[in-house]
C-alpha cells in the first residue's frame, strides 16, 4: 500500500512542475524584445526622410570601405536626440556632413512602439541600413 501512494504523489507532481515551468518562462515571453521585422515600416520611414534631405548626394561618398555609423532617438517631437557617432569613416568632415544630415531630417516619425527607441543608422556602399537596437 505504501508504494501505491508514492506512485500517485509522483503523478501529481508533474503538472505542478508544468504549471511551475509556465509561471517562470510566461514572464520573460511578455518582456521579450519586439521582433525587428515589426520596425521595418517605421525605420523605412527615417530612411526615406534622411534620403530626402541628401540634397548633395552625400550617401554616395561611403563605400564599403568608408562606413559611417551612429546611434540616436527620436524623441517625441520627432527630433533626433542624443546623436552620438559610433563608426567613423576615418574622414572627419564627411562624419560631420553625416551627423548634419540626420539632424536636419527632422521631424522624423515617431516609433509606434513607444519613444526613446534607439536607431542604429549605418551609411556604407552609397545606401543607408537602418535597425533598432532596443530603448533607453
Amino acid at each position: 500500500m505504501l508504494k501505491l501512494e508514492a506512485v500517485k504523489v509522483r503523478i501529481l507532481i508533474k503538472p505542478l512542475l508544468v504549471l511551475a515551468s509556465f509561471l517562470v518562462i510566461l514572464p520573460a515571453m511578455a518582456n521579450s524584445p519586439i521582433p525587428d521585422e515589426d520596425f521595418i515600416v517605421w525605420l523605412d520611414a527615417i530612411k526615406t526622410k534622411i534620403l530626402a534631405g541628401d540634397k548633395i548626394g552625400l550617401v554616395k561618398e561611403f563605400t564599403d570601405k568608408k562606413v559611417f555609423a551612429c546611434t540616436f532617438y527620436v524623441a517625441a517631437d520627432g527630433n533626433p536626440e542624443k546623436l552620438t557617432l559610433f563608426r567613423s569613416s576615418e574622414d572627419c568632415s564627411l562624419d560631420a556632413s553625416a551627423m548634419d544630415l540626420v539632424r536636419k531630417s527632422s521631424t522624423l516619425p515617431i516609433c509606434p512602439y513607444g519613444q526613446h527607441r534607439m536607431v542604429i543608422l549605418t551609411i556604407k556602399n552609397k545606401a543607408i541600413e537602418l535597425s533598432q537596437a532596443g530603448y533607453h
